[in-house]
Order: structure tokens, then C-alpha cells, then sequence
């Protein structure tokens, strides 16, 4: 799925890279994670439909770089003050999602709590 160059050393740390595009729209509402989950299989896109909730490592990766990806071009949406979801699992605890808020904090919380989401693909 686009990952390259990909090492797990002893210590176990994985390097490499890959590459994900970012939705360039978003829905303005809340959802809980299942219903995230049907959004980004739902969505199409420029003519795609492989998109999917983002891992906690992409999630903060768009919002590392939300200056760029606004950046592209005027079709992009900007991104909420607010929490956003990602499909992995906190605390060992599958009811529980890792967040991040794009107003600048990480957390967790349910699974059945409303958040808004970012799909990605692989490229």
C-alpha cells in the first residue's frame, strides 16, 4: 500500500516512508467512529474511493503540516478547531480512538463519541 523502505530495528523502531493523500473536503458534522468509518468508504473524491479514517501517526501528519495542505490549492477546506479521529485504538482499549485536536492537544476518548474526520488514501 505505498509503504517503501520500511526497517524494524532492535529497539523495535520502524523508519521509512510513504505517502498519503488527504481528503480535500470534510464533513462539517460529528460522527461516532462507525459512522466515520462509512464516510470515508463512501467517499468519492477525484474519481477515487479507497479512502479510509486515518492511523494516529497520519492524523498528526496532516496536522504537522495543515499550513501546506491548505496551501494546495482554493478547493481545500479548512480544518476545525476541534478533535478529530483516527482508527487507532488507545489504551489497549478498543472502545477508546486516539484524537487529535487541531487546536493543538492530543487525546483519546469513545468510540461512540462525536468527532470529525479527515479521510486519507495510500499513494
Amino acid at each position: 500500500h505505498g509503504i517503501t523502505n520500511v526497517q524494524l530495528s532492535a529497539t523495535p523502531t520502524m523508519t521509512g516512508s510513504y505517502m498519503i493523500q488527504v481528503e480535500k473536503g470534510q464533513y462539517s458534522y460529528l460522527l461516532n467512529y462507525s459512522a466515520e468509518q462509512q464516510y470515508c468508504k463512501n467517499l468519492r473524491e477525484e474519481d477515487l474511493d479507497d479512502w479510509r479514517v486515518p492511523t494516529m501517526i497520519e492524523l498528526y501528519a496532516v496536522y504537522a503540516n495543515r499550513e501546506k495542505i491548505l496551501q494546495y490549492n482554493d478547493s481545500v477546506s479548512g480544518f476545525i478547531a476541534n478533535a478529530y479521529e483516527s482508527s487507532s485504538i488507545a489504551n489497549k482499549d478498543e472502545s477508546q480512538r486516539c484524537r487529535q485536536s487541531f487546536a493543538g492537544f492530543i487525546g483519546w476518548g469513545g468510540k461512540e463519541q462525536g468527532n470529525y474526520v479527515r479521510c486519507v488514501r495510500d499513494i
